[in-house]
């Protein structure tokens, strides 16, 4: 037996007092030595505001996948919260450790949910079949970066895309490839969206746009929640004037106890494409990726495979 009077709780989430809550969260709590899988189900609750139980989603029950000797417990709920409402995450003494070590005390944490998102962009991949795939070529302090679509889990339709990792090293960064480079272009003035089930990895998601050898890694989001987010992707970051292919997505491992394996969900992405603005200034700005020539007398600029004068006009 330990000497250790109760278990201690390390984090959770939502943590005491957390805003913006999904609406369709799950809930973690990371405890200091491994529990007990069968002492957790009795000995949790999400209460309303009136002190109601609501349902758990039972088979969403996961156990000990934090790193010894830490503990780890995560549920979901069956159905999804309301928006802009306060509720409280319990968890009550009778969870112990493998050492029959109690929790001892009642632990009482408040919440408030965010406010649901409709996304007005238009659909362009549903995440039903597999649009990405594990690309350890170009991932580094990785063991393992897979892909798969799977039911369990989505936040509309019958399927999402899952996103496996294993870091070999703290930094790590996995790398996941799209199967159609083609279907999504953006440029800095374009719009991108899409649902995430982030894991509470304190990890960093970002998208991975590419054209003719220049890529630009744009941030998606951190995944310090748990649950279905909307994300909207601020692609102002990316070179102005220029049409880029979403090639993928990057993973960079974070420095929290649960950043070194885990697995997130992508459902749905939105996008809306936008022209770029080919002013002559602009495509004066552009010279690390176009070129100007002088043909016939005249100012030429090629932009992007197109040929403009220096008034702006095409030149067929």
């Amino acid at each position: 037996t330990s000497n250790r009077g109760a278990v201690s709780i390390v984090q959770t989430y939502p943590s005491v007092g957390e805003t913006n809550v999904p609406l369709a969260p799950s809930f973690v709590a990371v405890f200091d030595a491994t529990i007990v899988n069968a002492s957790v189900r009795s000995n949790v609750a999400v209460l309303d505001a009136n002190g109601n139980k609501l349902a758990v989603n039972t088979r969403s029950y996961k156990y000990n996948g934090a790193p010894a000797p830490y503990g780890h417990m995560a549920f979901e709920l069956t159905n999804a919260l309301q928006p802009n409402t306060d509720y409280t995450l319990v968890l009550y003494p009778g969870i112990k450790d493998v050492d029959d070590v109690l929790l001892n005390e009642t632990y009482e944490i408040p919440f408030r949910t965010g406010e649901e998102v409709e996304p007005t962009l238009p659909l362009v991949h549903d995440m039903e079949t597999k649009f990405f795939e594990g690309d350890k070529d170009n991932s580094t302090d990785v063991e393992s970066a897979n892909v798969m679509t799977y039911k369990n889990k989505k936040y509309a339709g019958s399927a999402s895309n899952q996103f496996s990792y294993v870091f070999a090293a703290a930094g790590g960064e996995a790398r996941f490839k799209v199967t159609d480079p083609t279907l999504v272009i953006s440029n800095s003035n374009s719009k991108l969206g899409m649902y995430v089930f982030s894991d509470y990895s304190f990890n960093t998601l970002y998208v991975h746009y590419g054209v003719d050898g220049d890529n630009q890694f744009v941030k998606v989001c951190d995944l310090d929640y748990a649950g279905w987010r909307y994300c909207e992707v601020d692609l102002a970051a990316l070179p102005a004037g220029v049409d880029y292919q979403m090639m993928g997505l990057r993973l960079v491992g974070g420095s929290n106890l649960l950043s070194g394996s885990g697995a997130f969900y992508i459902d749905n992405i939105h996008a809306e494409y936008t022209e770029v603005n080919t002013s002559v200034d602009q495509i004066k700005h552009q010279d690390n990726t176009n070129r100007k020539t002088i043909e016939n007398g005249y100012l030429n600029i090629l932009f992007n495979g197109v040929k403009y004068n220096a008034e702006g006009k095409v030149i067929k």
